[in-house]
């Protein structure tokens, strides 16, 4: 049994330590595979930090924060990746971190820019105690006697880290700026180093006249040896009883920790709840030489130097752009625009409406004076036929009466020269006769005035004729004016027709005016060549009597398209404006009675109109008068 018992043991405890070590290898197994799935199943963050004094030395700093919060957070990683000033913000754009360290300037512009969010800010060390706030410091080489005050900086070269720099440039720009200087106008050379310390270094070896860098940036390399601050002498130098370290310009909140809009709430919140725990003993605050961070503080300030420099989000602050107003006023201008033009379409209908009533008013009235000339051309050649009529009856009536009285005018004047003759004889006779018989004659002779008898017989006897040869005149006018020669209508020159009219009545012009011809090259034109002479003659005759001794008359020719124009004008005293209209009427005349009949005028309408022409006067008191005779070429 003994035996059975010790040999059953010893292949049982061989059985059971292999199965020991199998239990022990396959634990050891799955502890390594949950430990592998573990690591595997733990989320990557990535934190993107502002190298503001290279890589290396940013990844010292802060790798530190990052073991931190994966220590707070056991389920995360978190993974330092180093920016300068140029690249952090395309990297935002671009989504390739989480979260971000950075300057208070960069944080407002990835804020507008991109919806960064500060979780916490900064605190920082100032003679042992905790400090929320920096600024800037501006410094040249303690040798330099000719640079005390910012105005010295004027004319010298000046070196900063970068143009979107916070504590490294844009707080000391600001300070320019208050002082009156422009750095990008008044200063020499103006260049941009990349590094806090590489400032510091430009400056201390004589590259630059003077810089700027963030407050602590000299208290550190002193303390590293890098520098010996007493080489050094600070410009424009600011006091607070509250912040310690060097600084010429106003103080500003410290460096946020910020997250990006797409970066988790519940993630985010937990890195704030861990940033503020962090305690200044932990190895994360003194590696980054921080006592901690606190809650997120207002970064008003730094708004409002971005307003005053007019840079980042605010370059056009103050400013109205097109873009703005279209913002905030899109729908009020889109219907003031609709409204404008509608008021435009509106105008350019009333304008086009009046117009075509202007228009319509315009022919309407042109039409009423047509029709009131028509009317009135109507009325004379109504009167003209009228009258031409009762001119054929006088001229008839008369003609034959005074016939009879110039034929015995002519009788009675034969017949006083037989009494003459047969006086002449008896008083021959008379002579031989009885001298009393002859006295007593010739007394009866005296007595009876018969010389004076025989004399004034013949003045009577001339002058009825000459009053019959008028009235013989006159009624061949009216036989001209009722019924015009009917000869033929030839082709004819119009200037000839004038200089053979001329030549007729030229003397009678010539003894008291000046005569000038002004002929135009004419076509020949269809008309009755004697009656274009006669309102020739007429419309002479009428200038002639109407200048006074030393006068002018013109005569004038010229062709428009198919119509030929005379003119006719003279230097005398015009015609009054009432009695224009009456012109053309038959025996209408202003002259004296027995110098005219009133029908040279009147002859000289009806032959033009005849010719399907027109006769227009002008006339200018104390200037003189012009008759117009157009005629068309071919006659109608």
């Amino acid at each position: 049994m003994k035996s059975f018992l010790t040999g059953c043991t010893a292949g049982s405890l061989a059985t059971i330590r292999q199965a020991t070590v199998g239990l022990l290898l396959a634990c050891t197994l799955l502890f390594s595979m949950g430990a592998s799935v573990a690591a595997e199943t733990k989320k990557e963050v990535t934190i993107a930090v502002l190298a503001l004094r290279g890589n290396d030395a940013a990844l010292k700093t802060w790798s530190a924060t990052a073991d931190y919060l994966a220590q707070k957070i056991p389920d995360t990683t978190f993974r330092i990746v180093p920016y300068d000033f140029k690249t952090i913000g395309p990297a935002a754009q671009r989504g390739e971190y989480d979260f971000v360290i950075a300057n208070s300037s960069i944080y407002v512009e990835l804020e507008a820019l991109y919806g960064v969010t500060r979780i916490a800010t900064l605190q920082g060390m100032s003679d042992g105690r905790a400090a929320t706030l920096f600024g800037g410091v501006i410094f040249c080489k303690n040798t330099r006697n000719d640079i005390s005050t910012l105005a010295d900086i004027r004319g010298k070269t000046f070196g900063a880290v970068e143009e979107n720099s916070f504590g490294g440039w844009r707080m000391a720009w600001r300070e320019f700026r208050a002082a009156g200087i422009d750095p990008y106008r008044d200063i020499k050379e103006l260049t941009f180093v990349g590094t806090h310390d590489g400032v510091v270094l430009a400056v201390r070896d004589g590259k630059l006249d003077a810089g700027t860098a963030r407050s602590g940036i000299l208290e550190d390399m002193a303390k590293t040896g890098t520098i010996n601050p007493a080489d050094f002498k600070i410009i424009h130098q600011q006091y607070d009883d509250q912040f310690n370290l060097l600084h010429s310009t106003r103080l500003y909140p410290e460096w946020p920790f910020a997250r990006l809009r797409q970066t988790n709430d519940a993630l985010a919140q937990k890195v704030s709840i861990a940033l503020l725990s962090m305690q200044p003993d932990d190895g994360a605050a003194q590696t980054a030489k921080i006592r901690g961070w606190t809650t997120p503080h207002d970064y008003n300030d730094v708004h409002e130097l971005f307003k005053e420099l007019k840079i980042g989000p605010y370059k056009d602050y103050g400013m109205i752009t097109l873009a703005m107003v279209l913002q905030k006023y899109l729908y009020p201008i889109v219907g003031g625009l609709i409204f404008v033009i509608l008021l435009v379409v509106f105008a350019v209908f009333m304008l086009r409406l009046n117009d075509r009533l202007n228009r319509s008013n315009h022919e309407l009235e042109q039409a009423h004076r047509d029709l009131k000339e028509a009317q009135s051309k109507l009325l004379q050649n109504e009167k003209m036929a009228s009258i031409g009529q009762l001119a054929a009856g006088v001229a008839h009536e008369i003609n034959n009466p005074n016939g009879f009285i110039l034929s015995n005018l002519n009788a009675l004047r034969k017949y006083v020269e037989r009494v003459r003759e047969f006086i002449a004889f008896q008083e021959d006779a008379l002579a031989t006769a009885d001298e009393a018989v002859t006295t007593q004659i010739q007394q009866k002779k005296r007595s009876l005035k018969i010389d004076f008898t025989l004399e004034d017989m013949g003045n009577l006897i001339q002058e009825s004729s000459e009053g019959a040869e008028r009235i013989k005149t006159i009624v061949k006018d009216l036989k001209d004016f009722s019924h015009l020669d009917q000869a033929e209508l030839v082709q004819a020159d119009i200037n000839a027709c004038i200089e053979n009219t001329l030549t007729i009545i030229s003397n009678k012009l010539l003894l008291k005016t000046e005569l000038k011809k002004e002929l135009g090259n004419l076509p020949a034109v269809t008309c009755n060549p004697g009656q274009i002479n006669q309102v020739l003659s007429n419309l002479l005759h009428n200038a002639a009597q109407a200048v006074e001794q030393g006068g002018e008359i013109t005569v004038k020719t010229w062709a428009e398209q198919d119509l030929v124009y005379i003119a006719i004008s003279d230097t005398g005293p015009g015609i009054p404006p009432e009695i224009r209209p009456r012109l053309f009427e038959p025996f209408f005349t202003t002259r004296e009675v027995g110098k005219g009949a009133g029908l040279g005028l009147s002859v000289a309408y009806d032959i033009i109109k005849k010719h399907n022409g027109e006769i227009v006067v002008t006339s200018e008191l104390g200037k003189g008068s012009c008759f117009t005779v157009r005629l068309p070429v071919t006659e109608s």
